[in-house]
């Protein structure tokens, strides 16, 4: 994926793409595609708000629907809390089509402090 591919999956222009990707803000976007196959595939791209981002696709050629792949978009490196990376492996994992208009600012923040 490449930034003009993600900013249509985001449904944004490039300019508003690159305003965000450099807006100092972490953003992460969740991403459905409906396969010919009648099934589907979630998918997110996080932003650090610095100039990296990442696609996290919900499927691997090696591991199927059980594994994820990821891809820098067009950047060298992309910083990430572990927190956010828990949250896309949870969203991407435990998608339910049936609750598609679930938003992530509704989600629980998985929280990691120790106990």
């Amino acid at each position: 994926m490449n930034k003009y591919d993600a900013a249509v999956a985001l449904d944004m222009t490039r300019p508003q793409y690159d305003d965000m990707l450099n807006s100092l803000d972490w953003s992460l976007h969740r991403i459905t595609t409906d396969n010919e196959d009648g099934t589907y595939t979630v998918s997110m791209i996080y932003m650090d708000g610095d100039g990296g981002a990442m696609f996290f696709e919900g499927y691997s050629e090696i591991f199927e629907d059980a594994g994820i792949t990821c891809r820098l978009i067009e950047c060298e490196w992309c910083d990430i809390p572990r927190v956010t990376f828990l949250t896309i492996l949870k969203t991407i994992g435990s998608y339910d089509k049936e609750k598609a208009t679930k938003s992530l600012s509704a989600m629980t923040p998985i929280d990691m402090r120790p106990r």
